[in-house]
This record gives C-alpha cells, structure tokens and sequence, in this order.
C-alpha cells in the first residue's frame, strides 16, 4: 500500500491513471502461490481506509479461491473426457476380442 505519492514514485506509475496519489495491490493466494493481484490506483493521498482494505483483502481470497476453482474444475473436466476416451478405446478393444 502507498499511501501518498512520494511512496508511489520509486515504482513505475501506471499510464492508465496519471497523477497516482495512492496505490494498493493485492495478492490473490493460493495456498502459497500468487496467482494475480488486484491493483487499485486513486488520485487522492491516503485513499484506502483500514476497513476497506480488509474488505479487498476478503474479497481477494474469494477470488483467487474461486479461480482456483475454475482451475480446477477444468482439469476435472480434461480428466474426465480422457477417462471417456480411454473407457470407449478399452469397450472397441473387447467388442473386438469377443468377436475373435
């Protein structure tokens, strides 16, 4: 967290908001993996009061579990097109023996 500008300037300044007074990134963890972050700018010095850093920092958790999530339920899915892949090779494979 950067709270005024002179904490801002030692990093380099976003050019999608010039004039960055305050600056907030935050983690999103998995486990202990970083796997992005939400990075807030605002204009104005001291922009991010306790509360509403704690509240992003909620926030931040619910998303990186619900990415983790989708990652996961991804991978599920691969499995299980494969496991089907293999289950109708395997069924030719013995329709084929038994016809023998």
């Amino acid at each position: 967290l950067a709270r005024e500008e002179s904490e801002v300037q030692p990093y380099r300044r976003s050019a999608f908001l010039s004039g960055t007074k305050a600056q907030l990134a935050i983690p999103l963890r998995v486990g202990g993996e970083i796997i992005g972050a939400i990075d807030l700018q605002s204009r104005n010095a001291n922009a991010f009061p306790r509360e509403d850093i704690e509240m992003l920092e909620t926030l931040a958790n619910q998303i990186a579990v619900a990415i983790d999530n989708a990652r996961l339920f991804a991978e599920m899915q691969d499995k299980l097109t494969e496991n089907r892949r293999l289950y109708e090779q395997t069924s030719a494979q013995l329709r084929e023996i038994e016809r023998l």
